[in-house]
């Protein structure tokens, strides 16, 4: 059978439609293939985008941390740095102005921005307190009545932050008799401290509190109403110090019983002081009170630095001050300090060559000047380990001054080590090197002739030395060895009065049991004129033997205790017989010729007198140049603050 017509007519339509649709489907598996790769491809691209953000987020991030801590816990009272705050050191590193001033006493969270590298980076600083304060609590004695403040019950808070100080359990005061109270102590942090406290209540006030600077309290003070009825002060209130913070116990009798209050001294009062800025060298150390120029306080201040000042950085820093009063109470101030290089070199001034006597020390700093842009820590090193002190000769020496900085200067100088003083200008060095131990500032004329006295007296012990030619080597053999005989004494002393231009002269015995005998005559320009000075130890130790500023009948009782020692023609030297009184230490006596008033012998005296004669000195030393045939040039002065040409005066 075969298909009908119509049949045949549909197959061909559908293989012709389904041959035309084949490049139809091609292209839109071809464009669908196109797409799906084309997704592929972004989700790709969107993973690595992702993937490099994150690791640019987490770059970030350790750059971040890498430079500063984000989170930086300190101890309230403890200096924070910019270098606390960095993990790598950095010194072009700087907090921002916008960030939060940190107050170390204080706890709190501080927020700061911190420039280094290229970044600013967020730095949050939090001050905590952790610790409790260490309080010193005192009993109290109250009067009927009067309620005593908390505080009252302190006597010390340590702690960095500020302390409030308040009653848990209040004392009842209103009758008299024993009570209790219960005080806390609690710092910023939330530590506390408590203590229970016993309290005796008084008829009259148990302590009075005063602000340092205050006039002295008086009775009526420590009384309930002022009435000091049946009262009495025992305790001497003149002594007490109102400027010192302290708790002074007070004793008081009333109506016959026996009381103790206490004098609370406080200061509520911050400090006040001021500062200025220092311009200085890098490395030299700096102590805060460096900086303070005044303090104005009724107690005492003592000054921290809120930071250490880095003493290695060149450039300005700005440092806080703060001063503490004895309250407690501070007061800060901000101050510059601006550090630079040092390269300037010490300089050595008028370098001299050193002359000593054999078997003395060397001062060789005495003897250097040595001067620097800056001073602080100059240190001098000497170099003479070639100097032999007991032998003649002259040796060389030098001297190298260095600063803190590093610099260095040196000096060359001589030695010269000699036997023995030939020239007043040798002797000198003896004599001011004595002055220099012996006298003092304030020193009247007969306070010094006293250590005059004394020092020869105790230096020189006798010994027969035959040096009766040459005074001047007489003395510095004295000087030297410490030993001699009494024109040895007597020598002695002349070069010590004439460098300190008190007019003496030298005497002598005309005849006796021994052989001759030495001592000074000294005028100091009083109106009683010449006094007898002998400083010889050979005598027999007795006090009132010894001969200082007598009058020659004085001088005669003492050879009538010890010997024909003094006998002297006086003819040759000036009158120095007794007047009306004489000088024997620091007291005018009246000598034995006034009738009815005993003799009081010179040893029995003090060193020092009560009125200066520096005023009547300089008219006695003019005479004495103008005897001796020299006279001092008037703008010389030594270091006594007396005229001196370096020429013995007054001698006969």
């Amino acid at each position: 059978m075969g298909r009908s017509k119509k049949e045949t007519d549909y197959s061909e339509f559908y293989v012709n439609n389904l041959e035309e649709d084949l490049p139809v489907r091609e292209n839109k598996d071809k464009r669908t293939k196109k797409n799906k790769r084309k997704k592929k491809k972004s989700v790709i691209v969107s993973i690595i985008l992702i993937i490099t953000l994150i690791v640019l987020v987490v770059a970030l991030f350790i750059i971040e941390n890498s430079f500063v801590y984000a989170r930086c816990e300190v101890e309230a009272g403890t200096p924070v740095a910019l270098s606390d705050l960095l993990k790598r050191p950095d010194k072009d590193a700087y907090i921002t102005e916008d960030s939060d001033k940190i107050d170390i006493y204080v706890p709190g969270d501080y927020h700061l921005k911190v420039k280094t590298g290229i970044f600013e980076h967020p730095v949050t600083v939090v001050v905590k307190d952790t610790v409790p304060p260490e309080v010193k609590f005192m009993e109290l004695a109250t009067g009927m009545g009067y309620l005593p403040e908390p505080s009252d019950f302190v006597t010390e808070i340590v702690d960095v932050t500020k302390c409030t100080v308040s009653y848990v359990k209040k004392p009842d005061v209103g009758k008299l008799g024993e009570t209790s109270a219960t005080i806390e102590v609690k710092d910023l942090g939330g530590n506390a401290v408590t203590k229970d406290l016993r309290i005796d209540v008084w008829p009259i006030k148990g302590y009075l509190r005063m602000e340092a600077g205050s006039d002295r309290p008086k009775l009526a003070d420590f009384m309930l109403k002022g009435d000091v009825t049946g009262a009495q002060m025992i305790s001497n209130m003149e002594t007490i110090d109102m400027s010192d913070v302290d708790v002074v116990p007070i004793k008081i009798k009333f109506k016959g019983t026996s009381y103790e209050p206490k004098l609370i001294i406080y200061d509520s009062r911050p400090p006040e002081f001021s500062v200025k800025n220092i311009d200085s060298f890098l490395n030299v150390p700096r102590k805060a009170e460096d900086f303070v120029t005044d303090t104005r306080d009724n107690s005492k201040v003592t000054y921290t630095f809120e930071s250490q000042p880095d003493l290695t950085k060149e450039g300005t820093q700005t440092l806080v001050v703060v001063g503490t009063d004895g309250g407690g109470n501070r007061t800060s101030h901000e101050v510059k300090l601006t550090l630079r290089k040092d390269t300037e070199k010490p300089k050595f001034n008028n370098v001299k060559d050193i002359k000593i006597f054999v078997g003395r020390t060397v001062s060789y700093k005495n003897n250097l000047e040595v001067t620097d842009n800056c001073p602080e820590g100059l240190k001098l090193d000497i170099d003479a380990g070639n100097v032999n002190t007991n032998v003649v000769g002259t040796y060389n020496a030098t001297a190298t001054a260095t600063d803190i900085a590093g610099n260095t200067a040196s000096a060359s100088f001589k030695v010269i080590v000699s036997d023995v003083a030939s020239t007043i200008e040798d002797l000198n060095i003896l004599v001011d090197e004595v002055l220099g131990q012996i006298i003092t500032p304030g020193m009247n004329t007969m306070q010094k002739i006293r250590a005059i006295y004394d020092y020869v007296y105790t230096h020189c012990r006798y010994r027969d030395m035959n040096i009766d030619d040459n005074w001047i080597k007489a003395a510095a053999s004295g000087f030297l060895t410490g030993k001699g005989d009494c024109y040895t004494d007597t020598m002695m002393a002349k070069a010590l009065l004439d460098r300190i231009r008190v007019k003496n002269k030298v005497i002598s015995r005309i005849h006796g049991n021994d052989a001759d005998h030495y001592w000074n005559l000294v005028d100091i320009g009083d109106e009683y004129g010449w006094y007898h000075l002998d400083c010889i130890n050979r005598l027999d130790g007795v006090a009132e033997n010894r001969v200082f500023m007598l009058k020659t009948d004085q001088l005669i009782e003492v050879d009538n205790r010890i010997g024909d020692f003094h006998d002297f023609d006086r003819t040759k030297y000036p009158d120095v017989d007794p007047g009306t009184v004489a000088f024997t230490g620091n007291t005018i006596i009246s000598t034995h010729p006034i009738e009815g008033v005993p003799h009081i012998t010179p040893s029995s005296a003090s060193a020092e007198s009560n009125e200066s004669t520096e005023g009547q000195q300089t008219e006695g030393n003019q005479q004495n140049s103008e005897e001796s045939g020299s006279r001092a040039p008037e703008n010389e002065l030594n270091d006594y603050g007396d005229q001196n040409n370096g020429v013995p005066a007054g001698n006969e």
